[in-house]
């Protein structure tokens, strides 16, 4: 199904993106979300579930591939986000919410 909605949308002119920007845009905005969460709560929320949308923006905590964005945190301030991708390397961004 997802080769066909991504062969509609060339047919017309959108071109997708690709599973690896993809997912490093939704790290990106995921790292926007968790910050502005702790500058309202003090806290890293308990999942990513948690967060509160963001208008016009891609909220999905999934990556490129559309398997669940892996949340981890280090007492008391650092994230870490892994996605495992396509079956290679994993992508990982990790980055302190207080800084």
């Amino acid at each position: 199904m997802r080769r066909v909605i991504g062969r509609l949308l060339r047919s017309i002119g959108v071109e997708t993106i690709p599973p690896r920007e993809l997912t490093m845009t939704r790290m990106t905005i995921t790292e926007t979300r968790l910050r502005a969460y702790w500058n309202d709560h003090g806290t890293l929320p308990p999942s990513l579930d948690a967060l509160p949308p963001l208008k016009n923006r891609d909220d999905a905590v999934t990556d490129g591939w559309g398997r669940r964005i892996d949340y981890a945190v280090t007492p008391p301030a650092t994230v870490t986000l892994t996605s495992h991708g396509d079956g290679g390397a994993p992508i990982a961004v990790t980055f302190r919410v207080d800084d």
